[in-house]
């Protein structure tokens, strides 16, 4: 699977957590980098995020549509991330995942990330909210 860069937004863009016109703001703005599929940049999944060197970087968002999850898809935007934080020098990566989204937080520690955080009722929710766990992994 090819993952490449992408200097600009799918016409595709379907994330339900970050709309298109604020992932097409952040994108705009120094350190930040979408990665995507090659083959099919518009819907096979997608990762955005902030990178700057001697800082921990930041995923935003990490996105793989239903038919294209149990694939790799996911896994290899990750590696493709740590590999470019590398090669800019960052120090680290941290994100937030739900509390309750039991694969995504089987991915990230199987990639090395690990708890360092709960925030308590972070993400609103139909039934009240769920708490969110942040990850980190700092490069050596």
């Amino acid at each position: 699977m090819e993952i490449m860069r992408a200097l600009t937004l799918p016409a595709g863009w379907d994330d339900p957590v970050l709309g298109q016109a604020e992932a097409a703001k952040l994108l705009a703005q120094p350190g930040y980098v979408l990665l995507a599929v090659a083959a099919n940049i518009t819907g096979n999944g997608h990762l955005l995020g902030r990178a700057a060197a001697n800082e921990a970087a930041d995923i935003i968002t990490l996105f793989v549509p239903s038919p294209f999850r149990r694939q790799g898809v996911a896994r290899a935007l990750l590696a493709a991330f740590i590999g470019h934080l590398r090669a800019e020098g960052a120090s680290g990566l941290t994100l937030e995942v739900r509390a309750d989204n039991a694969a995504a937080i089987a991915l990230y520690t199987a990639c090395g990330l690990q708890p360092v955080h709960r925030r308590v009722g972070y993400y609103p929710d139909a039934l009240g909210s769920v708490d969110a766990l942040v990850l980190q992994r700092l490069f050596a």
